[in-house]
C-alpha cells in the first residue's frame, strides 16, 4: 500500500476539517495504517473479503 494513496484517501474524506467521522470503504492494512498514525478511531462495520466498510471517527467528535 503506498503511504501517499491511503494520506490523499484520508485528505479528500476529512477536507476541510468540518466532517469528523465517515465510513469508508478499505483494507486492513489501510485500517491499520490509519489507526498507527491518525489521532482517530478506526471500527469495523461489515467484513467482507477484500475491502471492508470502516467507520473513522477523529479525536473530538465522539460527542
Amino acid at each position: 500500500m503506498p503511504t501517499i494513496e491511503i494520506e490523499s484517501k484520508i485528505a479528500d474524506a476529512f477536507r476541510g476539517g468540518e466532517i469528523r467521522r465517515r465510513e469508508l470503504r478499505l483494507t486492513g492494512e489501510e485500517a491499520a495504517y490509519i489507526r498507527a498514525h491518525f489521532a482517530a478511531v478506526v471500527l469495523p462495520m461489515k467484513p467482507e473479503e477484500g475491502k471492508s466498510w470502516y467507520e473513522i471517527t477523529f479525536r473530538g467528535a465522539e460527542n
